[in-house]
């Protein structure tokens, strides 16, 4: 039961300590934790020298590995015989193995003072200190008592009116209070003694321990420094070392025909990673490359440079002629993906933002535009000749075949015809079950628009007579703005 009471005094308002008092439990609870950390930071110090000598050994293994002569290189049918590895840097290898395995052994005896200089009297000094804690505790125990107590003795005079029975109980808070108090006091009394050696003798310990870091880390590094120079010396290795630029120029001297050789074998260099590879920047403007909405690349047929050089003459003379007569037009006439109709903002509610853009039209998806001819190319702006290379894949039958779209004579065409207009107006009824499909895609322009892909079925919720307009539609349970002019 009084165990209970005074957890339940723990979360209440507490009385303040005695001033010195307080300072010595602050201390204790400081150095005791700074001792926590010394030990744990030791043991990771510790460890990590334990892992470089580790990690040193196996790039040791692995030379060795690297180095060891090739199964099948004597064989007969292989048509590249291996080169055997020379002996010097075998000999150089095996050299700087015992180097490293002598190092090794000289460096976790190091490592073994580390344990017992530093972890162990940092763990035996915690240890000293767990008794301590176990007094401040009672002693916690003895100021609940006290201001358990107190409480009740305030609690029945603070009572104007109080019966016997109430002058009996705080008769009795009065003799409890007054033995906790006492009891409290020789617990602060016995701390004031106690503490503050053993504080001290916890803070002297922090400067023993840092003078035997530091004679520890210089003492391996200087091991480490010994080996290292003398093999330099021995085998004629530059000391200093190089600057790491020419370090990492020679290194790519002797790697890249490596990488050559390597790079050439047939399983590399018609491997699955070159063929999925996305190519050079310059391939993928000119329409060589490209990549699936899955994250898978693609390769694509183009057009010959041979062709695109020949049609060059043809295309500088064609420039700036004249749109042809409309029988011409009839005659070459684009698919009706070629070119999508423009937009009528104007018409499109909810688009004042888009008035102060630098074009006041929509910019025309892309999307499904045909590959440009070398004309096309020549008379676009770069950005355009870009953006009109990203096709998509699933429309490229759609298309006119490479061999008319590189011929000289469809590309003057191509250059010369003129858009196609607007589809004309289509007399629709106010039917609530109408619907209409999507000629080309849009992905929307601002909040509110109702985006689709070519094929797509619409529901049309409110319409009006002209197709330069915008209407609402729906398409599965998304409800928005869209040009008539992109629908049929």
């Amino acid at each position: 039961m009084l165990s209970v009471q005074r957890q339940f005094g723990r979360f209440m308002k507490r009385s303040a300590d005695d001033s010195q008092v307080a300072i010595l439990l602050k201390d204790f609870d400081e150095a005791n934790k700074l001792l926590a950390r010394i030990v744990d930071s030791t043991k990771a110090w510790r460890d990590a020298w334990s892992s470089l000598l580790t990690y040193q050994a196996r790039i040791l293994s692995e030379f060795e590995g690297l180095y060891a002569p090739i199964i099948a290189s004597s064989d007969s049918s292989t048509v590249d015989k291996a080169v055997p590895t020379p002996r010097e840097t075998l000999a150089r290898t095996a050299n700087l193995a015992q180097e490293y395995e002598e190092l090794r052994s000289e460096l976790l005896e190091e490592l073994e003072a580390i344990n017992e200089r530093m972890i162990k009297p940092a763990t035996q000094a915690m240890d000293y200190m767990k008794p301590l804690e176990k007094t401040i505790k009672k002693r916690d125990d003895r100021k609940l008592d006290y201001e358990r107590y107190q409480g009740r003795v305030d609690s029945y005079s603070k009572k104007t009116k109080r019966s016997d029975r109430d002058n009996a109980s705080l008769t009795k808070a009065e003799s409890d209070l007054a033995r906790a108090t006492e009891e409290y006091q020789a617990a602060d009394e016995h701390l004031r003694k106690c503490l503050p050696p053993v504080i001290t003798a916890a803070f002297s310990l922090l400067p023993r321990l840092l003078a035997t870091q530091i004679e520890i880390q210089n003492t391996m590094l200087a091991h480490y420094y010994t080996v290292v120079q003398n093999y330099c010396e021995q085998e004629h290795f530059p000391s200093p070392s190089p600057p790491m630029e020419q370090i990492i120029e020679d290194w790519e001297q002797a790697h890249l025909p490596t990488q050559q050789e390597v790079e050439a074998l047939g399983c590399i260099a018609n491997g699955k990673a070159v063929r999925l590879s996305p190519g050079s920047p310059d391939d993928q403007r000119n329409g060589h490359s490209s990549r699936l909405p899955n994250g898978l690349n693609f390769r694509r047929p183009s057009s010959s440079n041979a062709s695109t050089v020949g049609a060059t003459s043809t295309l500088t003379s064609t420039t700036n002629l004249q749109p042809p007569s409309s029988a011409g037009r009839r005659l070459s006439a684009p698919s009706v993906h070629d070119t999508k109709p423009t937009p009528v903002m104007d018409t499109k509610p909810r688009l004042n933002s888009l008035a102060s853009s630098p074009s006041s039209t929509l910019t025309v998806p892309t999307t499904h535009l045909s590959p440009q001819t070398p004309a096309s190319a020549s008379a676009s702006s770069p950005a355009e000749s870009y953006v009109s290379t990203r096709t998509d894949y699933f429309s490229r039958n759609q298309h006119p075949s490479d061999s008319a779209a590189t011929s000289p004579g469809y590309s003057v065409l191509a250059a010369a015809k003129k858009k196609p207009p607007p589809p004309p107006p289509k007399r629709i009824g106010s039917n609530q079950g109408l619907f209409v499909t999507a000629l080309y895609d849009f992905g929307g322009q601002s909040a509110g628009d109702l985006a689709f892909r070519e094929g797509d079925r619409i529901r049309v919720l409110k319409k009006t007579d002209s197709t330069d307009d915008w209407w609402e539609g729906e398409l599965r349970g998304v409800k928005g703005s869209f040009p008539a002019n992109y629908v049929e």
